[in-house]
């Protein structure tokens, strides 16, 4: 398994109703966002997953939490110069 995504299920695998629950803490491998705000490649993520044997495979639920990151460029009034501000919030998935 080369992803930190990755889980192994194969035991879970023509074995209906079986559950498992996975909490697990990883490093973001690359960069999860668009635009001005996003959870930057080496910052932790914390996912909680439950996974569920079906007859017809694996259901996999679950939440995700990291801390996601950006800039917003301030318009500027007359006579004044632009700020940039730093946004932190902890976005649940």
């Amino acid at each position: 398994m080369n992803s930190p995504y990755a889980l192994r299920v194969r035991d879970l695998a023509q074995r209906a109703g079986d559950m498992r629950e996975v909490s697990v803490d990883i490093v973001v491998p690359s960069t999860l966002g668009a635009g001005l705000i996003a959870v930057r490649k080496g910052d932790q993520m914390h996912l909680d997953v439950k996974l569920e044997g079906l007859h017809e495979g694996i259901l996999v639920s679950g939440h995700a939490r990291a801390e996601a990151t950006g800039g917003v460029l301030a318009l500027p009034h007359r006579h004044q110069r632009a700020r940039r501000c730093r946004i932190r919030r902890s976005v649940r998935v």
